[in-house]
């Protein structure tokens, strides 16, 4: 009796219609074919089951890049944004300037990076002094800095149509280099505009002397900035981005000196700058206003009396416009002095609690050191206590007054001061367990 093997489909086929396929005979192999089937048996074929589909993203992490747009009012810095984000950020066409605040526009990816440019106001803005320009760009560095942000570059614009760099642009510069520093000049741009207003000629000719002149860009270049023009197109503008966003981010001068130093904005370099400028200006003000008079008087003597009137009504002009300047200029100055007062009044405060709050600590680890001085028949335990209880206070008072830094002033000073007593405090608090120990034990 010959045994058979069978191989069975349990299961049609079906086509993509849904009908199903006659189904082929059924094949048989026996044994006598020459070959054993003995304990084999085929699996059920089933319909294939419809595949899960795992989505899986990979997500790569984009570095997040901010660059600041610095210059003068009308030297195209809204501009430089939008081209280089694709923005439509409102532009200033007329004498005033369309960016009165800070504007950080909305990030936007670059080669990989998350962009964020960041538009300033200038320092001859028709509507704002200097002096809150000032005080709005360093509170605003400040703060991103505390945050944890740092620059990657400054790109800093300047119109090559300009026919000479005054002395508005002159101040304007020196400003931002202060802003800057030294230090992180490798990490700026400083970019020429308005191109178009100007023939080949005339502009390369204003390109190599504000490259090569030291009361210019000379000095900056020197020391690491870029020089290069900005062509007024998106590529133009992207170009310059490319250069800056593999940059090491790195602190300005005015972040280090409000932050690390903890300096008012009246006590930065920038500041000082802005002062010592006004107070030349005010010199040269009065120069001028003493060479007016002295060259009218012949005039006045010789001149019918209409143009007499006339001149004295530009003489009062600007004599006005000298007492505006003066009353602005004492203004600063009494700022600059009542934030000082301010700060020394904070640090004065700051060290008396540091002298208050050490009392305090000095009275509790002094009624610890009496428990411990008359513990003599009590129990291991209890000594084990005390002695645990004087090492935590220790411990508190040095993480509480931590050794201050080196060049630390102001409020930091005091603060440092009464942490110098506890530390030296605590180690005789160490010495006095260890060798009542070797008494005790």
């Amino acid at each position: 009796m010959s045994r058979r093997a069978t191989m069975n489909l349990n299961q049609a086929p079906v086509t993509a219609s849904g009908s199903t396929k006659r189904r082929k005979p059924t094949r048989t192999a026996t044994a006598s074919s020459g070959y054993s089937f003995a304990g084999f048996s085929m699996p059920t074929p089933s319909m294939p089951s419809t595949p899960a589909v795992v989505s899986r993203m990979l997500t790569i992490e984009e570095r997040s890049v901010t660059i600041a747009v610095m210059g003068a009012t009308g030297s195209g810095k809204t501009t430089f944004i939008n081209q280089a984000g694709n923005y439509n950020l409102p532009v200033g066409h007329g004498l005033q300037s369309c960016t009165k605040n800070i504007q950080a526009a909305q990030p936007f990816k670059f080669n990989g990076c998350q962009v964020t440019l960041i538009d300033t106001p200038g320092f001859d803005d028709t509507t704002t002094t200097d002096t809150d320009v000032l005080k709005m760009i360093g509170e605003y560095l400040a703060k991103t800095y505390k945050g944890g942000k740092k620059l990657a570059g400054v790109v800093y614009l300047h119109r090559i149509s300009d026919m000479r760099m005054g002395g508005t642009s002159r101040r304007n510069f020196k400003l931002f280099r202060e802003l800057c520093g030294d230090s992180s000049l490798k990490n700026v741009v400083v970019g020429t505009t308005m191109w178009s207003y100007v023939d080949k000629e005339t502009g390369e000719a204003r390109e190599a002397e504000l490259r090569n002149e030291e009361i210019f860009f000379k000095p900056v270049i020197d020391k690491g900035a870029n020089f290069v023009r900005h062509q007024n197109t998106n590529e133009s503008a992207q170009s310059i981005i490319r250069s800056l966003i593999d940059n090491q981010p790195m602190a300005l001068q005015i972040q280090t000196e409000m932050v690390d130093q903890r300096k008012d904005i009246s006590q930065t370099s920038a500041a000082a700058e802005l002062l010592r400028d006004v107070w030349e200006q005010m010199e040269r003000d009065k120069s001028e206003f003493a060479a007016f008079k002295d060259g009218i008087k012949e005039v006045v003597q010789s001149q019918d009396e209409e143009t007499r009137q006339e001149i004295h009504d530009e003489q009062i002009k600007l004599h006005e416009a000298i007492i505006e300047e003066e009353e602005r200029n004492q203004r600063l100055a009494a700022e600059y002095r009542t934030k000082t007062v301010e700060l020394e009044q904070r640090t004065e405060e700051e060290r008396r609690e540091a002298e208050k709050e050490s009392l305090k600590q000095k009275e509790e680890i002094g009624h610890l050191q009496e428990q411990l001085q008359q513990v003599t028949t009590t129990s291991d335990v209890e000594k084990d206590n005390l002695q645990k209880q004087l090492a935590h206070m220790n411990r508190q008072i040095q993480e509480k007054h931590p050794e201050p830094s080196s060049g630390r002033t102001g409020a930091g000073a005091g603060a440092g001061a009464g942490a110098g007593y506890f530390g030296v405090y605590g180690v005789a608090i160490d010495q006095f367990i260890s060798n009542r120990s070797k008494g005790w034990w």
